[in-house]
């Protein structure tokens, strides 16, 4: 969530300097916004040699399931 708020707010111009506003290792930013990219929450726009990462939304919802579907756990026990 860091990094979203970093990105939509300071529209930082490289990794490099997304990792520096949020004062963390390049390498660990640059995996977690290439994480972020593959499941369409960011995009990156190239820029020479940097990559300039985007939050393009207003907002994201996150749904995580919680509990379990005992009728798919009495199936698999019969």
């Amino acid at each position: 969530m860091e990094l979203l708020g970093t990105i939509a707010d300071e529209k930082p111009a490289s990794i490099r300097e997304t990792a520096r506003l949020v004062e963390r290792d390049v390498k660990n930013v640059h995996d977690e916004l290439t994480r972020l990219e593959r499941l369409g929450v960011i995009r990156f726009e190239h820029e020479g040699r940097s990559k300039r990462p985007v939050f393009p939304y207003e907002e994201v919802v996150i749904s995580v399931p919680f509990g379990r579907d005992d009728t798919a756990d009495a199936a698999a026990i019969s």
